[in-house]
């Protein structure tokens, strides 16, 4: 296979490029058909066919870097001049975006300060200096949307909504607090500390809600065990475990029955004092549920069996 005549000519004339591909196109065209669907006789002629495509294929593709690397060249100069002037513009852009952030940095840091100063002027809604620590110390006392734009004027003072926004929430915070000292009673610094946490009066008093059920179903639990009628619970007797017939001697031991594992009241009892007992009880559903109440109220380790 001769392949001098498909050597590709590829040449930059006034910045334009001129090749004579569609000639060699229609000449690896006939080639590369006179070659597919070749059944391989001769290995060493066949080796020499394969030797010689690929020699033609880096003949071409040299050609085509060559012309890619003469075309390219003036490009690359014209790059590296540009990225040089990046450089250049690089440096006062820097300077500037540093004192942007700066300057961004100070008013927000402004901002936050007379934020607090409203926040001290809003103190005297809530009268109370117990309630005024408490207020201090709430998650939900600020919002961090009030240091955004729309919050204050062209001049960096506070706009109306956003004082308004600050006493709103000591309203909030003197309203909630007043409501569940008076509701919750015994109940209250758990209410008040769920409060502090969540801002939501609401989900608060629910939670104060759950708690009272909770009490008024154990002490009615606790004054119908104390009815003299009331029936009592004794522990069951423990019941011995079967025992069992020693097998002869004579028998191979895979043909002794293993020990039953003992049940878990008979397990032995914890070195600390404690002792497990077993218990029945007869009872509805509602009963019952009214029993574990109790029980857990008590401190008592349990488990239903």
């Amino acid at each position: 296979m001769d392949t001098k005549d498909l050597v590709p000519v590829i040449t930059i004339v006034n910045g334009s490029i001129q090749e004579n591909l569609s000639v060699i196109e229609a000449r690896v065209r006939e080639i590369t058909e006179q070659y597919t669907g070749l059944v391989v006789t001769d290995v060493k002629e066949a080796k020499e066919t394969l030797a010689n495509l690929r020699k033609l294929f880096k003949a071409i593709n040299d050609e085509k870097i060559k012309a890619k690397k003469a075309y390219l060249e003036p490009f690359e100069e014209i790059e590296a001049r540009v990225k040089a002037l990046g450089a250049l513009i690089d440096v006062p852009v820097a300077e500037i975006d540093l004192q942007i952030k700066a300057a961004e940095q100070r008013v927000k840091e402004e901002r936050a300060k007379q934020i607090a100063e409203l926040e001290a002027g809003a103190y005297q809604h809530l009268e109370n200096p117990t309630i005024v620590e408490f207020y201090q110390k709430c998650q939900w006392r600020t919002d961090p949307r009030w240091e955004n734009q729309e919050y204050w004027t062209s001049k960096g003072n506070p706009t109306g909504k956003l004082k308004e926004e600050i006493t709103e929430k000591a309203m909030q915070c003197k309203s909630g607090v007043n409501t569940i000292l008076m509701m919750a009673g015994e109940f209250s610094d758990q209410i008040l500390e769920a409060f502090r946490t969540n801002g939501n009066l609401g989900v608060s008093l629910e939670l104060l809600r759950s708690k009272k059920e909770a009490k008024a179903q154990a002490e009615a639990l606790a004054q119908t065990l104390a009815m003299p009628d009331a029936p009592k619970f004794e522990p069951e007797a423990p019941v011995a475990a079967p025992v069992e017939q020693e097998e002869p001697a004579e028998l191979p031991a895979f043909m002794r029955k293993a020990e039953p594992e003992a049940p878990a009241w008979m397990r032995p009892v914890p070195s600390d004092g404690k002792k497990a007992f077993t218990v029945r009880v007869v009872c509805t559903d509602s009963e019952f549920a009214r029993v574990r109440a109790a029980i857990m109220l008590a401190g008592i380790q349990f488990e239903v069996l």
